[in-house]
């Protein structure tokens, strides 16, 4: 039944993974999907501020579904945080775009620009960038973006 999916697979889908172009779209893609996931206009998190003194966000309690919200209050929010730096913060907390995007690059560039090994990403991913406070809880648009 899945004959014609596997050589496409192994033949097509494989082979375009080795392309640097599509690589990088692909890292962009997923560098901005990091960047949303922790804008409040599309995404509620666990908020780590205190005792930082900077930004930073702990696991996703709640995805906010965009197609239910106010467009204009939905922009407000999808800008740089206030206390947000620009530039790194000491220690190794990443709890915030940059450093979640700054880490995703150094497994991307690890072995020759060949990337680290699949597991180590997913885990990074899972356990850390998109881990659910409860996987159980469903999305609204967000109680500061209703029309």
């Amino acid at each position: 039944m899945f004959d014609k999916d596997a050589s496409v697979y192994d033949g097509t889908i494989s082979k375009m993974f080795h392309d640097r172009a599509v690589r990088r779209i692909a890292m962009g893609t997923i560098l901005h999907l990091i960047q949303d996931s922790f804008s409040l206009s599309h995404v509620e998190r666990s908020v780590l501020d205190s005792g930082k003194s900077r930004y930073c966000r702990g696991p996703i309690k709640r995805f906010h579904a965009y197609a239910n919200q106010d467009t204009e209050k939905h922009a407000e929010q999808d800008k740089w945080p206030e206390n947000l730096p620009e530039t790194a913060p000491g220690g190794n907390d990443v709890c915030d775009p940059v450093m979640a995007g700054a880490q995703l690059l150094k497994y991307f560039g690890q072995n020759n620009n060949q990337g680290a090994d699949w597991k180590t990403v997913e885990s990074f991913l899972v356990d850390n960038i998109f881990k659910l406070t409860d996987p159980e809880i469903l999305s609204n648009a967000g109680q500061d973006f209703l029309p």
